[in-house]
């Protein structure tokens, strides 16, 4: 099901069961409203989080960080690229 189950209604989804783009886009909204609300209680807190997507080339890991990254401040929202990891490194 994952982050973006819909409301629970029938009219949100297609006849093939897929969620409506119109129901995706309220949902993908309300929750970047709630990560923005998460990064304002983190830097109250004086807290840092790290988030670490890990996967093969083309997983959608770019797809994933795009959204999150949207409506975050920059100031506090860091996002990095690490190097392919070397064969030493593979083999440790």
């Amino acid at each position: 099901m994952g982050l973006l189950a819909g409301t629970g209604h029938p009219e949100d989804y297609r006849h093939n069961g897929r969620l409506k783009s119109s129901a995706y886009d309220k949902e993908m909204e309300r929750l970047q409203e709630q990560l923005v609300l998460l990064q304002y209680w983190v830097q109250t807190q004086g807290l840092k989080v790290l988030v670490i997507f890990e996967g093969r080339g083309s997983a959608g890991k770019a797809g994933v960080s795009k959204p999150i990254t949207e409506r975050t401040s920059p100031r506090c929202v860091r996002l990095v690229a690490l190097p392919q990891r070397s064969d030493r490194q593979r083999t440790q």
